[in-house]
């Protein structure tokens, strides 16, 4: 099977989130709730900061909760209405050692509410990732398997699924389950080549492999714990000559390659242990 490659549409920078809280990181954003400033186009009708930031500060709460982290400053939240393009992004985060978080979340009135809570909880988990556990930055789509996985409950109602076991369950008896050892890298989803590839399922797939990812991020946080795991972001990956995206060197945290693993996983799921 053709190996898919994870394209990141989050600017991540090394090290810690700046901890000196002065104020919004988007000059427009006045309105704010404990955990957020928000900034909302003039005339946007979709989210209002009044009644939805109760809702925003929970996510946070309990996507900090799953990823055992917390901030001691606020995220800017920018709404705006969606990007154009085949395979657009709903959401992403920018943070770095010298700048506050800011997420932005792509949403109009026909976009439904469970889709901006776990976008919304997906890029707060990439906050609290840079916050918390400081990831290699070399690492691509662990990365997106982890705020996949930090999402959780918000994750999976978006997608209609019960669980993230039983998301595999049902991707392995439809014949679309992808292998993670073949998909660890980096997913192009935005350039022309990927247009030709994917086509109009290009937002299912990068859904598919990102869900798949947080399924497994779940089994390796309940198998072998969290810590263990942040230990796994912090190890300096594999890279391949002539790239700049670094796999997990899971061997040298777990004793075990990621195709071992992911065998003992699937069989867990096959037999429902």
């Amino acid at each position: 099977m053709r190996s898919l490659r994870a394209f990141l549409w989050i600017f991540l920078g090394a090290g810690s989130i700046a901890t000196a809280q002065e104020g919004p990181a988007f000059p427009d954003a006045t309105n704010e709730s404990d955990h957020f400033w928000f900034n909302l186009p003039a005339g946007y009708t979709v989210a209002d900061a009044a009644t939805l930031g109760e809702q925003f500060d929970r996510i946070l709460e309990i996507v900090a909760d799953r990823v055992g982290a917390s901030l001691d400053q606020k995220i800017t939240l920018v709404f705006d209405y969606p990007r154009p393009g085949h395979c657009p992004s709903r959401a992403w985060t920018t943070a770095s050692r010298d700048s506050l978080p800011m997420i932005f979340v792509f949403a109009n009135e026909d976009t439904p509410a469970a889709q901006i809570k776990g976008a919304l909880a997906h890029e707060v988990g990439h906050v609290l990732d840079e916050a918390a556990i400081a990831s290699r930055r070399e690492l691509a789509i662990i990365r997106e398997g982890f705020a996949t996985w930090a999402a959780g409950p918000y994750w999976l109602e978006w997608k209609g699924v019960r669980s993230f076991r039983s998301a595999i369950a049902s991707y392995k008896a439809a014949g679309t389950y992808l292998p993670l050892h073949e998909n660890d890298g980096f997913l192009d989803t935005l350039s022309e080549d990927a247009a030709q590839r994917f086509g109009e399922d290009c937002l299912y797939y990068r859904d598919l492999i990102y869900t798949e990812w947080g399924a497994f991020i779940e089994y390796l946080v309940e198998e072998y714990g969290r810590e263990k795991l942040y230990t796994l972001f912090r190890t300096p990956p594999l890279i391949n000559e002539g790239e700049n995206v670094g796999r997990p060197n899971f061997a040298a945290v777990y004793g075990r390659s990621l195709r071992e693993l992911e065998a003992a996983w699937l069989e867990r799921i096959e037999y429902g242990e």
